[in-house]
């Protein structure tokens, strides 16, 4: 699974520049940190994912 690099504090500080508050921009900031934060699935994840499915149902455990 992929990962997300995100800057905080560069990001809060165009929100406090685009007339957020200063908790305003905080707030935002953390939580787009927590949504980034979460595992992404990649082209290469679905990929294997896909592999690993044709094999099952090439050994008869798909229905």
């Amino acid at each position: 699974m992929a990962t997300v690099t995100f800057d905080t504090l560069s990001y809060s500080k165009k929100l406090k520049a685009a007339g957020f508050s200063e908790k305003q921009a905080e707030i935002q900031a953390e939580t787009l940190k927590e949504i980034l934060g979460t595992e992404l699935t990649t082209k290469k994840d679905l990929a294997e994912t896909k592999v690993e499915i044709i094999k099952k149902c090439d050994n008869g455990e798909c229905q």
